[in-house]
């Protein structure tokens, strides 16, 4: 069986993008306690399938799959890192003063997505 044909090969390099993603984001989020930008979790989405896309050529041993794993996976908690700083500031909440247009154009997906998914307040 041929391991290279792009069918499987983009099957095998979704579930390690799965993999990667997921297991970084639940990681950032759970030990942050801050909620992670959609189009940062997006764009390290498109980067790691891209690179498992053209890796997933030839079988690969547990050693060199783990030894890319790890490196993707503190390269995408600096990213994540960063969209939060971008986002939230550095103290987690608003991004106020002059950072404030650029980061309300990077975080309007996550703001529209919060705002959707938490119950509304009752006054009192």
């Amino acid at each position: 069986m041929d391991i290279s044909r792009t069918p499987l090969r983009a099957v095998r390099a979704a579930l390690f993008t799965a993999l990667v993603v997921t297991l970084s984001t639940a990681s950032h989020v759970l030990l942050s306690g801050v909620p992670l930008p959609l189009p940062t979790v997006a764009a390290v989405a498109a980067a790691v399938f891209a690179l498992a896309y053209a890796l997933a050529g030839r079988e690969r041993s547990f050693g060199r799959i783990a030894a890319l794993l790890i490196p993707l996976e503190l390269a995408a908690d600096t990213i994540f890192t960063t969209g939060q700083h971008v986002c939230y500031g550095r103290a987690g909440g608003p991004v106020a003063g002059p950072c404030a247009r650029s980061a309300s154009t990077c975080c309007a997906a996550t703001a529209r997505a919060s705002t959707r998914a938490s119950p509304p307040r009752s006054p009192g």
